[in-house]
């Protein structure tokens, strides 16, 4: 058995001279090299698709946005109806007080004045709930569209199931 030459630095100045220490050396490089152009190149892929998930993010939030805003301004519209509605209802049942106070009273010139006053209240009252009806049915449709509009804008899946 032979002991192995020990390693001095002159020996290593001298075997990197040699053309098989340039071959290992430019094999490494190449190696490294294509390390290096597949760490770019899944970056350059992964910062591709998080572009795409932020852009399609973007736009699902937007039109979520604009359908949130136009539903909170339909459920106000719904309550200045709802609110109308019992204002209407309220000067019809003031109405009527009115017509049962005076046949109370027996007083028959009131009870017809009343009673004409009744008609005219009810009257009004059957026209503001056939424009609330108008107007709610507009409401539920704007609020059909609004649906139609998150459902054709879904939230994307998460960048870590889609990239």
């Amino acid at each position: 058995m032979t002991v192995p030459e020990a390693v001095t630095p002159r020996r290593v100045w001298t075997w990197l001279g040699t053309p098989g220490s340039v071959r290992v050396i430019t094999a490494g490089m190449v190696v490294y090299a294509l390390l290096i152009g597949a760490l770019v190149f899944g970056y350059a892929r992964v910062s591709g698709c998080l572009a795409q998930y932020a852009d399609a993010s973007a736009r699902s939030t937007a039109a979520r946005a604009t359908a949130a805003g136009e539903d909170r301004a339909v459920d106000e519209a719904d309550r200045r109806v709802n609110d109308r509605d019992r204002a209407a209802s309220a000067r019809a049942d003031d109405a009527l007080d009115r017509v049962l106070l005076a046949m109370a009273r027996r007083d028959e010139a009131a009870t017809q004045a009343a009673f004409r006053d009744l008609l005219k209240v009810r009257a009004e009252v059957a026209q503001v709930r056939a424009e609330s009806a108008a107007a709610r049915l507009a409401n539920n449709e704007t609020r059909a569209r609004n649906d139609d509009a998150r459902k054709q804008n879904p939230v994307p899946p998460p960048p870590s199931q889609s990239c």
